[in-house]
């Protein structure tokens, strides 16, 4: 009985495992290297090895920096100029001091174009306005005519 369970000891602390068993049946009774353990190949079966080890993964690089501007941020640097103005072209500058100058110049560029904007729309309506100001005066006066006359009888 000791024997019994020394053999049974022996089989399970041995380097052919339960695991290495089934792998070894799979194969045909071969090891790992294709070859059978007595040395002569079993008829075409041939051992593979799948590897337990997760391939390496390396960690990203650093993120490639940014020459120019996106569209999306031209449009946004084109209406902080054109709301704020002056200020807007200040905070343009302020906010990309540190970056490439491609994509610094082109905040303040496009903040200044905002600006240019803004102030030519205004010009445009202050002469509409005084336009139809002066319109909306004369054909009031007009209007009124010699309706019973002047003061002066003319």
């Amino acid at each position: 009985m000791d024997q019994d369970t020394s053999q049974a000891g022996q089989g399970s602390a041995s380097p052919e495992s339960a695991g290495q068993q089934q792998y070894y049946a799979a194969a045909g009774g071969q090891p790992a290297g294709g070859q059978p353990t007595g040395g002569q190949p079993t008829g075409g079966q041939q051992a593979y090895y799948v590897p337990v080890s997760a391939p390496v993964q390396y960690a990203p690089g650093p993120a490639p920096v940014a020459t120019e501007l996106t569209g999306g941020v031209k449009a946004a640097w084109f209406f902080i100029g054109f709301l704020l103005g002056i200020p807007g072209i200040l905070i343009a500058f302020a906010t990309n001091w540190s970056k490439p100058q491609p994509i610094k110049s082109g905040a303040i560029k496009f903040s200044a174009i905002g600006m240019a904007v803004n102030i030519a729309l205004m010009i445009i309506f202050a002469i509409l306005s005084v336009v139809f100001t002066t319109f909306i005066i004369s054909s009031l006066v007009n209007s009124i005519g010699n309706f019973g006359g002047s003061y002066y009888g003319w």
